[in-house]
């Protein structure tokens, strides 16, 4: 049953061969008392919504409960939230997967060595012309570097092309 918790009283504490324990009375917001000895029951503070089960009463109309569960409240744990509808929120319908830069890595790599024979065979701007052969030979290079993890910026490499 869950109650919300208005007052909080340790009446009494002490050790036996079990450990420590305490004997704590809460009082609900309806004005409904109880104790417990329950592990753990000095941690309910007022405020919080406590769920209790395992209730007794005794013949003089004193109720304790002996199990409990923290629900709402400071140092409680976090009330679980239903997960979001896709109408509540703005969820784009799923694209089909871009095509990066190296999408093809099979493709690509037959061009590097395709180009790099060119290269070798001085076949490049024969092929393709000095102005593209040029821009072809850096791609070449920038990838052969890249492949190959060398950190260089160029500067000494060998011009070609005007």
């Amino acid at each position: 049953m869950k109650v919300n918790v208005r007052e909080v009283k340790t009446l009494k504490t002490g050790e036996n061969e079990y450990g420590p324990w305490a004997l704590v009375k809460i009082i609900t917001n309806d004005d409904v008392e109880y104790t417990t000895l329950a592990e753990g029951a000095t941690a309910i503070q007022p405020g919080m919504v406590v769920d209790i089960s395992n209730m007794n009463e005794d013949g003089q109309g004193r109720k304790n409960f002996k199990k409990f569960e923290i629900f709402a409240g400071e140092g409680a744990p976090p009330i679980p939230q239903p997960a979001p509808t896709a109408t509540e929120t703005n969820v784009e319908p799923p694209q089909p997967p871009k095509q990066g830069y190296n999408a093809d890595g099979a493709a690509r790599g037959m061009l590097v060595k395709e180009m790099g024979d060119m290269v070798r065979a001085g076949k490049l701007s024969e092929i393709f012309g000095p102005k593209i052969a040029s821009t072809l030979i850096t791609w070449y290079r920038c990838e052969v570097l890249g492949i190959s993890r060398i950190e260089h910026d160029g500067k000494d490499l060998p011009k070609f092309g005007s």
